[in-house]
């Protein structure tokens, strides 16, 4: 299998990039580094259609407290191919662009093209949800991002369903120095925020973007 290194995704095989090039991606959480969402299918025979490829480092960062059993090795896929499930990006980015409506969370409804609205409340992952019975992602028009009292909350029969932490699996590579300093220009913050595995190890910004570019 051929592997070819570049800027942004040294170690995946080049058959692995080019299907992920061919699903449309949110431009979220960095411009430097996406969040690639697809379907994939395993040596194993599993199909598992909640997948997002990512990088490693900032993985931890972000979604270190994620259960390890939803990781899986690049090297286990045999087939990537677009999700059912995935919210298109049109749409993502408009919600990652808005940011959280609540702490941990967004609250939004999609808008359909017959003028249906259908309420999600989901974590800081939009990229995944359950379409209401006969709707797909061509039929949405625009969302409405907000809270929407007696819509949005946990027992209300109007929320929609989404994957959940043990639906969605990664796929995590190892991203070089310069797609990590591009992080860190975006976010300077982003590595000593209290949530991090590296502000837990005690080190500093400077420290981190030192170690990064060592490792490449």
């Amino acid at each position: 299998m051929k592997i070819r290194r570049n800027r942004e995704r040294p170690g995946v095989p080049d058959w692995i990039w080019k299907r992920l090039e061919e699903i449309p991606a949110p431009s979220a959480p960095f411009k430097a580094l996406r969040y690639r969402p697809a379907g994939v299918k395993l040596k194993d025979g599993r199909e598992l259609p909640c997948t997002i490829f990512f990088g490693e480092k900032t993985f931890e960062v972000l979604w270190g407290h994620y259960p390890r059993s939803q990781l899986i090795p690049i090297g286990d896929v045999e087939d990537a191919f677009p999700s059912p499930y995935q919210l298109p990006p049109r749409i993502a980015n408009k919600i990652y662009d808005f940011g959280e409506t609540r702490m941990g969370g967004t609250d939004f409804a999609l808008v359909m093209r017959d003028g249906r609205k259908f309420y999600y409340s989901l974590g800081g992952l939009v990229d995944f949800l359950y379409y209401p019975e006969g709707y797909r992602p061509q039929d949405i028009r625009d969302v409405e991002i907000g809270y929407v009292e007696g819509k949005h909350e946990r027992s209300s029969l109007d929320l929609q369903r989404a994957p959940g932490v043990y639906e969605i699996f990664w796929c995590l590579y190892k991203e070089p120095s310069e797609v990590i300093k591009g992080v860190l220009r975006e976010q300077p913050g982003l590595f000593g925020t209290p949530m991090s595995i590296i502000y837990r190890r005690g080190k500093s910004l400077k420290e981190l973007a030192a170690s990064f570019a060592s490792d490449d």
